[in-house]
C-alpha cells in the first residue's frame, strides 16, 4: 500500500473508539492523534512546559 489517510481527531472520544479495550493498534493511532500539530505548552504542578510539533505533552 501507498499514501497515507487522514483520521479525524474527533474519532479519539467517539463511543465506537472507547467502547473496548484498546488494543495496540489504537494506542498507536491514539498517540499520533494525541500529539501536537503545533508549537505549544502545558502546565505540570504550575511550571509552565513548552511542547513541541509532534510532541505529547502529558501530566499526571
Amino acid at each position: 500500500m501507498d499514501g497515507y489517510f487522514g483520521i479525524h481527531r474527533q474519532l479519539l472520544i467517539s463511543d465506537l473508539w472507547l467502547d473496548e479495550p484498546f488494543t495496540r493498534g489504537q494506542a498507536w493511532v491514539d498517540l499520533i492523534g494525541l500529539a501536537n500539530y503545533r508549537d505549544g505548552f502545558i502546565r505540570v504542578r504550575g511550571i509552565k512546559v513548552d511542547v513541541k510539533r509532534g510532541q505529547v505533552g502529558w501530566s499526571k
